[in-house]
């Protein structure tokens, strides 16, 4: 699966985000309690993967990105880690892993059944026995959802090359499909760059049906990084799932 658009431009990307590290100690716990080796799914610039290798943890990363498994692999020069191109729809390795995880809403990339079966299916194959699947997304924001298209709101601002770069958005819902068609303009001292990309937007039930769908059952949820229970206040789905056995 080609992933084009804000993905293009690595070393940007991974400026923007250099200083989240907000889901960083969830994953750890994660992998401390299921163990590894882990594998990374759409793991773009390595932030999570390298963190997790930086604890000692195997972790091998993969994206569709060159230029972003290429940025990966000089931020994070661990022996525990390797970058591989491959598609989360599509991938098979020898060894099983103990954790797979899909974080920073990039499961939302998959935006077809088609394409969430497949992905799923690539997990069942590769997860040892007792291993886990992880998924984060975002719960939607109807607020957000009913902007209107031409609008334009800032998102972000950070660094980059020790400049400021400001970010906005535009994007455009549709209902019927649930995809959202995003664009980014970041803002340089002296040009603008606008890249665009497409999510699908899961609700919260819906999540739940397709992992049951896929054969998958839910074992945790959280609703914020820290832990906290999924609930009505959630911002955040992050999903611990298993697979069924086989009957």
């Amino acid at each position: 699966m080609s992933v084009p658009g804000i993905y293009d431009l690595a070393e940007l990307y991974a400026a923007q985000h250099a200083e989240f590290t907000d889901d960083i100690e969830l994953y750890l716990r994660i992998v401390a309690r299921f163990g590894a080796p882990v594998l990374e799914l759409g793991c773009g610039t390595g932030r999570v993967a390298s963190a997790i290798a930086d604890a000692g943890y195997t972790v091998t990363g993969i994206d569709t990105s060159d230029t972003m498994l290429s940025v990966a692999t000089e931020r994070c020069r661990s022996s525990h880690a390797r970058f591989e191109r491959a598609d989360v729809r599509r991938f098979a390795y020898d060894e099983l892993f103990s954790t797979i995880v899909f974080p920073f809403n990039s499961f939302c990339h998959l935006a077809t059944n088609d394409d969430v079966s497949a992905c799923f299916e690539s997990v069942r194959r590769s997860l040892a026995p007792g291993g886990v699947f992880v998924i984060h997304v975002h719960v939607p924001d109807p607020t957000r959802l009913a902007r209107e298209s031409e609008a334009l709101f800032a998102v972000d601002s950070f660094e980059w090359h020790g400049k400021p770069v400001e970010v906005f958005e535009s994007s455009r819902y549709c209902a019927a499909t649930q995809l959202d068609d995003i664009t980014w303009y970041f803002e340089l001292d002296d040009e603008t760059i606008s890249r665009s990309f497409t999510l699908r937007v899961f609700y919260p039930r819906e999540l739940e049906a397709v992992c049951e769908l896929n054969g998958f059952s839910i074992i945790e949820r959280y609703g914020d990084y820290d832990g906290t229970q999924f609930g009505p206040d959630a911002r955040h789905q992050i999903l611990v799932t298993r697979p069924n056995k086989a009957t």
